[in-house]
């Protein structure tokens, strides 16, 4: 009954809890070392989209919404974002699954952010901001209403089939990345929409908070490195 939202009103009135102490505790270590193996990692890492979403962390404000695209961006969120138990603020994360799976993910982005009333962060692919590229007129009519950042991965394509079986089926990779170079800087021209872009680790960690945030609507193209992005997928085994 409910749906969702009445599923986690129950499950946070219940009485649930952990009772075996030790599993609970072992659990807690093993994350704590994945984040100090990442952080490792990480530390002398080029503009990967793991180091963005650890870099994302300290841009957002406390009550942000952060809105989350399919395929590689949830994914690389469900990896390498900094573990909630060391995250003080509070965030709102939402995600959706378009028909097509990365359809319609700008307007649905909209629609959240409008509803939340706060600070909005949207994380999407090149492509799926493609896919909707329709949906920037929508953004630009709430342009004087919405908090806004749109931040668009730019790895050249669809990564996520550099990862699934179809990176084994043979032939030129392209066939399945799909890459189509298109200049976001102009579309957001185009739709009276501001627009940055971020095109190494420097750049990223030298942009301040007060860049992102705020009033208005902002597209941020984030020049990722695709083969460092695909090897750290690819070769990261915290428990090897």
């Amino acid at each position: 009954e409910g749906g969702m939202d009445g599923w986690l009103d129950a499950f946070g009135r219940s009485n649930i809890q952990i009772l075996d102490g030790a599993w609970r505790r072992r659990l807690l270590e093993a994350e704590e070392g994945i984040e100090v193996k990442l952080r490792e990692r990480l530390e002398t890492s080029t503009l990967t989209e793991w180091l963005f979403q650890r870099q994302l962390q300290e841009k957002l404000l406390d009550d942000s919404l952060l809105f989350i695209g399919n395929s590689m961006p949830i994914r690389d969120f469900n990896s390498a974002f900094p573990a909630s138990l060391k995250n003080p603020k509070r965030l709102r994360v939402l995600s959706n699954r378009g028909l097509s799976g990365i359809d319609g993910l700008i307007a649905t982005a909209a629609g959240a952010a409008l509803a939340h009333g706060k600070q909005a962060h949207v994380v999407l692919g090149d492509l799926s901001t493609l896919h909707d590229l329709s949906s920037l007129s929508l953004l630009s009519s709430l342009r004087d209403t919405l908090q806004l950042t749109l931040w668009v991965m730019n790895n050249d394509g669809g990564e996520i089939f550099r990862m699934v079986q179809t990176a084994r089926a043979g032939g030129d990779p392209h066939w399945f990345t799909t890459p189509v170079p298109y200049d976001l800087s102009a579309l957001a021209k185009a739709f009276y929409l501001s627009y940055g872009i971020v095109r190494s680790r420097k750049d990223l960690e030298e942009t301040p908070p007060d860049a992102v945030n705020g009033p208005g609507i902002r597209i941020i193209e984030v020049l990722v490195d695709r083969e460092p992005s695909l090897a750290l997928r690819q070769n990261f085994r915290p428990f090897a």
